[in-house]
């Protein structure tokens, strides 16, 4: 967008591309909260779950244009004006 080309790299990982802020599904809340008392093979089956079936797909879905458009559309991102101006919403 804007002219950029990003490919998955660790260049990703070590600069600040932007934001995109969500919180977790509700069904993984307890495993986050540290102070509950949750068995901890059971906390890691549940962040197993988030990572496989929350943050890998939603991550996957922000690499493309289109993939931004479709989490746009669902109302699970919220877009600046210019962002939108640039995937043509």
């Amino acid at each position: 967008m804007f002219g950029n080309t990003y490919i998955r790299s660790k260049y990703l990982v070590k600069n600040d591309m932007g934001d995109i802020f969500t919180r977790q599904p509700k069904n993984y809340k307890d495993a986050l909260d540290f102070d509950k008392s949750m068995d901890d093979s059971e906390r890691q089956k549940q962040l197993d779950d988030m990572f496989n079936s929350f943050i890998t797909q939603f991550a996957n879905k922000a690499l493309s244009k289109s993939g931004i458009k479709e989490l746009e559309e669902t109302g699970e991102v919220l877009l600046q004006p210019a962002v939108k101006e640039e995937l043509g919403l």
